[in-house]
């Protein structure tokens, strides 16, 4: 993801203070801009800083001027979007064409409630507190040091989410990628499609959905459900709580600590479990139920049309 710091040469446009009460609600939909959201040290002061790089300060101007960016604060909420002008198609098309960047830098206290919307561009949320909802489309969104609760949705998107700790997370990315680590929360929600997925270190339960993409979850606490068609499903354990594992027309490969003690299921049509596990319990072609080191949390993975591979974890 680029710096979303706007560059030395950028030209400010609007620069503007808010008198604001703490949670401080915002909401931004600007299309095609570098968006960052960070706390600032007083908690009734918000301040909303847009530049533009990329061009003459006359361009910069009557850039601002036809996008109908405005920021206004509305029954205390504070508004950052375009004008009424940019409803129409040729409107869009020429946003579209903009060699220029925009950069919306909003300095907040340090609880809030967001709505962003950011078109073809970046966003950053970091070090903030509160309820957040974000839509990001054909760009890269990053979410750090985050608490309370967060919603993204990403089209086209690379996201990622690093050091949240709060009430309720949820992802769902359509194309692109969906990365997350050091989270803990007491929901999460994951949905992917065709984006790649990479998750660790992880505690809270945890559903998550994908289709045609790969799924990669290591050291995760909590009761976890993952199920994947048409992609693989690569677990790094141990598993913490009962855990459920499904994967249609793919792998499903499941690393454990050979000292690992859980009561294991698994059915389909391929499957293997390394001898160097100590298993109680009874094979047949298709499946393989009984107990590892006596038995713990329930580890059920199913392989549907596909393998199931079930090895002793490389220390």
């Amino acid at each position: 993801m680029s710096d979303p710091a706007p560059p030395q040469d950028a030209v400010s446009v609007i620069d503007q203070e808010f008198i604001v009460d703490e949670p401080c609600p915002v909401a931004v939909n600007i299309p095609r801009a570098f968006v960052h959201l960070r706390p600032g040290s007083d908690p009734e002061r918000a301040r909303v800083h847009v530049a533009v790089s990329g061009c003459p300060p006359d361009e910069a101007e009557a850039t601002l001027d036809r996008m109908g960016i405005s920021t206004q604060q509305v029954k205390g909420t504070i508004h950052v979007s375009p004008g009424e002008g940019a409803a129409p198609a040729d409107w869009w098309r020429w946003v579209r064409t903009l060699d220029v960047a925009l950069h919306v830098e909003m300095v907040l206290p340090s609880r809030i409630e967001a709505d962003l919307r950011v078109p073809g561009g970046e966003a950053l949320v970091s070090d903030l507190a509160g309820e957040v909802d974000l839509k990001v489309m054909g760009g890269t969104c990053r979410a750090e040091a985050l608490g309370g609760s967060l919603n993204i949705r990403g089209e086209s998107s690379e996201v990622t989410v690093t050091d949240f700790s709060g009430d309720e997370l949820t992802a769902r990315v359509a194309v692109g990628s969906l990365s997350l680590s050091d989270v803990e929360a007491d929901a999460i929600t994951l949905r992917s499609v065709a984006a790649p997925l990479h998750v660790s270190e992880v505690r809270g339960p945890a559903s998550v959905t994908a289709n045609s993409t790969e799924v990669h979850v290591e050291a995760v606490e909590g009761p976890w459900t993952i199920h994947s068609q048409g992609g693989p499903i690569v677990f790094d354990g141990p598993p913490t709580a009962e855990t459920e594992l499904a994967v249609v027309g793919s792998t499903l490969d499941v690393h454990l600590p050979d000292d690992h003690a859980s009561r294991l299921s698994m059915t389909g049509p391929n499957l293997h479990l390394d001898e160097g596990f100590s298993f109680e319990g009874e094979r047949t072609e298709h499946t393989i139920e009984g107990t590892l080191n006596g038995g713990g949390p329930r580890l059920d993975a199913r392989a549907v049309g596909g393998s199931g591979v079930c090895r002793v974890q490389v220390r």
